[in-house]
Formats: C-alpha cells, structure tokens, sequence
C-alpha cells in the first residue's frame, strides 16, 4: 500500500510541493512579493487543500525544509494572511525548528521575507 500523507499520495504530495515551490517563486518574484494561504491553495492543481489547516503548515514546511537545505531564504516567508498580511505563527515555530534564531519575530520575518523576494527577483531577472 503506498504511504499516504494527508490523504495524499506520496506522488500527489511529492507533486504538490514541487508545484507549491514553483508558484511561490513566481510570487516572490512578482511587484508585490507575497502570497495569501487561500491564494496559494487555490492555485494548487496537482492537489486541493485547506489555506489553514495541518496539510497547508506541512506543505510548507516540505517547502522551506527544500529550501533551506539548498541555501536559499525561506520561500514560506512569503506567505501570508489575508487580513493582516503576516505570516501565520506555524512560519516562526518552523524557522526554530530549521535552527533559526530571533528574539523579534517581526524583524526576523521582514528580513527573510526581504532575503526571498530579493533571491527571486534577482533570479527572475538573470533568466530573462
């Protein structure tokens, strides 16, 4: 029986974080540099999933674990809230988790959001 994770298919899941990196460096790359929960889901094919639950937090979890181990910023960064256009508190628990340390959230998070967005629209630019 194949491992299922959410549900999921270690394909469709293996699919949907590959597609959750590719629609999120396009988003940091674009004017504004962020991306809400609900729009990230919604633009997800291989896969639907809720914007705010266990399955969206573990998806970018896979996100910025894929991330990080290349050397590149956090692209979970640049997901945020509709309301208030902040990260979620699952991004801070996960920088401590990925061996990140801060004593302001904020700040840590305006300059990873700044460290990814500048990473890709850099690399937008060089590709062109």
């Amino acid at each position: 029986m194949p491992m299922m994770e959410y549900g999921f298919t270690d394909s469709e899941w293996r699919s949907a974080i590959s597609e959750a990196i590719a629609i999120l460096q396009e988003c940091a790359a674009a004017q504004s540099g962020w991306v809400t929960y609900g729009d990230l889901a919604s633009r997800l094919k291989s896969i639907r999933i809720d914007p705010f639950g266990g399955p969206m937090n573990h998806l970018l979890t896979k996100v910025s674990e894929e991330e990080n181990a290349a050397g590149r910023p956090l692209l979970s960064a640049i997901v945020v809230r509709e309301e208030d256009k902040t990260p979620g508190n699952g991004f801070f628990t996960l920088a401590k988790w990925l061996g990140f340390k801060f004593s302001d959230p904020d700040d840590f998070w305006i300059k990873e959001f700044t460290k990814a967005t500048d990473y890709w629209k850099k690399q937008s630019i060089s590709s062109k």
